[in-house]
C-alpha cells in the first residue's frame, strides 16, 4: 500500500497487510535509495527492492520485526556496501548471534559491511560485522547522544525515543528536508522568465553549490545574479512533512508522555493496534495496544492521517471491526489496509470438498 501523497521528496510505502508483521519501506525519489523500518518477512518485496535499502531501523528484536535481517543479509552481502542498522540496547548482541549460525568460511574480500547502531537512552555504541572477516564482530566504541536524531541525509532525517514493551523499543520519527520549491509569484514579482537556469538552480541545490553565480533570463534580458541570493528571494517556504511509526508498546502514561513528545505535529502516524476493544485484557498483559488505546493516542496527536497496524491473529475472522471501533476525530483520516496483501490460508470452514466428496457423500446418505 502507497501511503497518501502528501510527501515531496519521500515514497512511503507499508508492504503488509493489517494483520501480517509490519514493515515500513521510505523510498527517497531523487536518488531512488530506501530506508526499511522494521525486518519481519520480507516475501513481499521484490530483491531489487531490497537492494536499494541503505539503512534499516529495527523497533526490537521480537521474532516478527526482525526476521528478515536473513533475507537482507543473503541478497545484500555481495554488493560491497556498508549498511547501517540501528535498533535497542542489545541489537549488536543479537545480530552476533544471527550470523553466528551460519558458516562464512568462503567469504571474500568484497562482501558487504554491518554497522550496528544501538540506541541507548544517553549514547550510541556502535558495532562493525565486517562480510571480509565473516562477519565478525569489531565494536567501534561509544558516542554521546545530544538529541533524538540518530540519521541523515540530503533529503530526510530519522529520531527516536525508546518506549516501554517490557523491553525497550524505538519509535520512528521520519522528516523531509525542505526540498527545493519557487514561488511562481516572486518569479512574475522579480520579472524572472522561467527557463533552463531553474533547473540548474536546482541541480545547484541539491548539490550544495548555490554559491556558484546563475545565468537568468529575465524580462529585460540576461543577468548573472548569486544563486544563494536568488533562490532566497524566490523560495517557496512550505511545513516539512513526517512519519511517526510506533509499534508494540504499553498504554502507560510514560509511553504516551514519550508518543507526545516525539510525534508532535505529525503528517501521518502508523501505530500498532493488535486488539479490539473485547480484548483490552489481553493487550494490557502483553503491553500492545487496542483500539480504545489507539483512538486516544490519535486524539492526543492530532496527525493528519493514521493508519493502524499489526492487528493480532486472534482477530483472523474479523479483522475490519477495527475500523468501525477506531472513531477518530474528524480531522484526521483514517487510513485502511487491506486485510491481507498476499492471500492468507483458508480456514477450514471456508474449504469448500471437492465435488467427487459431495457426490460420495450424497451416495452414502441416499
Amino acid at each position: 500500500m502507497i501511503l497518501p501523497s502528501v510527501f515531496k521528496q519521500i515514497e512511503p510505502t507499508f508492504p503488509a497487510g493489517l494483520l501480517d508483521d509490519p514493515l515500513l519501506l521510505v523510498r527517497v525519489r531523487a536518488t531512488g535509495r530506501s530506508l526499511l523500518f522494521d525486518c519481519g518477512p520480507l516475501h513481499h518485496l521484490a530483491k531489487r527492492t531490497i537492494k536499494s535499502i541503505d539503512a534499516i531501523f529495527i523497533s526490537h528484536a521480537h521474532m516478527d520485526h526482525f526476521m528478515g535481517m536473513d533475507a537482507f543479509v543473503r541478497h545484500s552481502m555481495v554488493s560491497g556496501r556498508v549498511y547501517d542498522i540501528y535498533g535497542p540496547p542489545g541489537m549488536a548482541a543479537r545480530m552476533e548471534r544471527k550470523l553466528g549460525g551460519y558458516d562464512w568460511n568462503l567469504a571474500e574480500d568484497f562482501w558487504s559491511d554491518l554497522r550496528v547502531h544501538e540506541i541507548h537512552p544517553t549514547h550510541f555504541a556502535r558495532t562493525l560485522f565486517s562480510g571480509s572477516q565473516g562477519f565478525r564482530g569489531t565494536f567501534l566504541g561509544r558516542e554521546e547522544r545530544r538529541d533524538a536524531l540518530i540519521y541523515a541525509n540530503g533529503h530526510l532525517q530519522v529520531e527516536a525515543a525508546l518506549f516501554d514493551h517490557k523491553i525497550p523499543v524505538l519509535g520512528f520519527r521520519i522528516t523531509e528536508k525542505p526540498g527545493f520549491q519557487v514561488d511562481p509569484k516572486e518569479l512574475e514579482s522579480l520579472g524572472l522568465i522561467p527557463g533552463h537556469w531553474l533547473q540548474e538552480l536546482k541541480k545547484n541545490y541539491y548539490e550544495k553549490k548555490l554559491s556558484l553565480p546563475i545565468r537568468v533570463n529575465t524580462r529585460e534580458g540576461e543577468k548573472k545574479l548569486s544563486g544563494e541570493d536568488l533562490y532566497g528571494r524566490i523560495r517557496r517556504e512550505s511545513p516539512c512533512t513526517s512519519i511517526g511509526y510506533l509499534t508494540d508498546i504499553g498504554a502507560t502514561a510514560a509511553n504516551f508522555k514519550q508518543a507526545g513528545e516525539l510525534f508532535a505535529d505529525l503528517s501521518l502516524l502508523i501505530c500498532e493496534c493488535s486488539y479490539l476493544r473485547n480484548h483490552k485484557d489481553k493487550a494490557r498483559r502483553s503491553f500492545h495496544l487496542c483500539t480504545d488505546d489507539a483512538r486516544k493516542l490519535a486524539e492526543k496527536l492530532r496527525p493528519r492521517f493514521f493508519l493502524p497496524m499489526h492487528l493480532s491473529k486472534s482477530h483472523l475472522k474479523h479483522p475490519q471491526d477495527l475500523y468501525r471501533e477506531l472513531r477518530l476525530p474528524t480531522d484526521v483520516t483514517l487510513l485502511q489496509l487491506p486485510s491481507y496483501q498476499t492471500p492468507r490460508p483458508r480456514l477450514c470452514d471456508e474449504i469448500e470438498p471437492p465435488t467427487s466428496w459431495r457426490d460420495q457423500e450424497e451416495k452414502e446418505s441416499s
